[in-house]
């Protein structure tokens, strides 16, 4: 049996998204390179930490490989290749607060604006949806490319999110609407149920490729630093807020369970602060 297979299955059927399958597999490889899982001890797993820690790997990270490691040992256990964990405690590392970049308004419009001066490809039409879908309706970037034609209806979206959760958000964004609408009579011409294919037109569009279209998108309209979608993410959250959304409404539409995850990735903008104090 091919471990790494049956473990990707192990995932995927417990509903885990494309990127923290993608993550949980790199790091599970790299710690096989280093340590046999089959005859592992806890020392073999604090030795594999602590060999990361002097190559200068950062908590955030190191929590990341250590969540993922868990994960793999319950498998083996529920799978009866190994007969009892190998740890009963571990390290674990807190992860400092970072303030989280999120884009401007004119960072936005640079970036509509440069979406406005494309040619109309394939790609470009489809580059315009995916950003007015992760700016507009703030959606990650797993449930995104696992929309499907019949998702997308006149007056809304419907997809499942995190938690296997159906969340359907209505669709009131003029620009949005149009976009979308347009996308989706040109989508019909080819094969397939998905509403976003890569440029070969034979596959659903993955999660890398989404990513790299935003980052080059960024680069195009020559905003400083890296963007992705998960900053789009916040950047809608907090966009709302400081356009006068309540809090609870901006964590349903994100689909989170819990307030305190929803602050983590809103920020809330001097001038708001200011403003709701002006209240009282």
């Amino acid at each position: 049996m091919d471990i790494f297979k049956a473990y990707e299955r192990h995932l995927v059927l417990n509903r885990k998204s494309p990127s923290t399958i993608y993550q949980y597999l790199t790091d599970i490889k790299l710690f096989c390179k280093a340590v046999d899982p089959f005859v592992c001890t806890v020392h073999h797993i604090e030795s594999f930490f602590e060999s990361l820690i002097k190559k200068g790997y950062e908590n955030s990270s190191l929590q990341r490989k250590l969540a993922a490691i868990k994960s793999f040992f319950h498998f083996l256990l529920d799978e009866e290749e190994i007969s009892k964990l190998p740890f009963v405690n571990l390290p674990k590392f807190k992860v400092a607060y970072k303030e989280q970049r999120i884009l401007t308004l004119d960072e936005v419009g640079s970036i509509f604006a440069v979406l406005s001066g494309l040619p109309m490809t394939l790609k470009t039409k489809e580059l315009d949806c995916i950003f007015r879908i992760f700016y507009f309706l703030g959606l990650r970037v797993a449930e995104a490319v696992s929309l499907d034609i019949r998702n997308v209806r006149a007056d809304d979206i419907s997809f499942t999110g995190k938690g296997n959760k159906t969340r359907i958000l209505p669709l009131v964004n003029p620009g949005l609407t149009t976009s979308l609408s347009e996308w989706v009579e040109f989508r019909k011409r080819f094969y397939g149920e998905a509403l976003f294919i890569n440029t070969t037109v034979k596959d659903r569009i993955s999660v890398r490729t989404v990513q790299r279209w935003i980052k080059e998108l960024g680069e195009m309209a020559e905003i400083e630093g890296c963007i992705s979608p998960h900053m789009m993410r916040r950047t809608f959250a907090t966009h709302l807020l400081d356009k006068g959304a309540d809090i609870f409404s901006v964590s349903d539409l994100l689909g989170h369970s819990s307030l305190s995850t929803t602050k983590r990735y809103a920020r809330v903008s001097v001038k708001k602060r200011k403003e709701t104090l002006l209240l009282l």
